[in-house]
């Protein structure tokens, strides 16, 4: 049985089965993952906050404030839909992730320091890249650095299976989190347009924004 405080901030990681690259980035994957954040976040009503998130091939890492046990309820939303739909986009039908995640609570400053310093060393830390602006997988960075608010697009799974647009899944939703993902300034403004998407993923804009102190 998990314990949680009344309210706090946690850090999350969750572990794909095996250690399996199925989060492996892409601009498809990214889009894919920031959009079941984006709702994910907003589903919680209120009772989870992101500060801080990055994604690897096979794990990724939250920094999040959660009342209570909405933090259960937040990551089972989150880890499930993440399978149906990064499963699909990969083509993986088996267990996607180890069967429990860790959530730690943060206690101070130092301690948050510590845990927001680990999750923006990620792909510097495994040498894959010089800087952390360089990691191409979705990451909390570039809204640290710049804009608090981005915008996924989510889709279903049915959206997947026939490659087109699903009738009525437009409209955008709220989040919190708390960084930026770098891009060149062209390769953004293409982002920011969806022009950079396949014909599928054009639809049903969601959007996702920092929470700062």
């Amino acid at each position: 049985m998990r314990m949680f405080q009344e309210e706090g901030l946690y850090f999350v990681t969750s572990r794909c089965f095996q250690g399996r690259l199925l989060l492996r980035p892409s601009t498809e994957m990214n889009e894919v993952v920031g959009g079941v954040l984006a709702r994910a976040v907003q589903h919680s009503a209120g009772t989870v906050r992101l500060h801080a998130f990055t994604f690897a091939s096979n794990h990724f890492h939250l920094l999040v404030w959660a009342r209570g046990a909405a933090l259960a309820s937040f990551m089972q939303y989150l880890r499930s839909n993440l399978s149906k739909k990064v499963g699909r986009l990969v083509d993986w039908s088996g267990s996607f992730w180890e069967r429990r995640y860790s959530a730690e609570p943060v206690l101070d400053d130092t301690a948050l320091v510590g845990r927001l310093r680990y999750v923006l060393a990620h792909g510097v830390k495994e040498g894959l890249v010089e800087r952390s602006v360089e990691w191409p997988g979705l990451t909390c960075l570039p809204q640290l650095l710049g804009s608090a608010r981005r915008v996924f697009q989510w889709f279903n799974v049915r959206t997947m299976l026939a490659r087109c647009d699903p009738p009525g899944s437009t409209g955008t939703q709220s989040v919190a989190d708390a960084t930026s993902m770098p891009r060149p300034q062209a390769r953004r403004a293409r982002h920011a347009r969806g022009d950079d998407l396949p014909d599928h993923l054009r639809r049903g804009r969601h959007e996702l924004c920092c929470v700062r102190k």
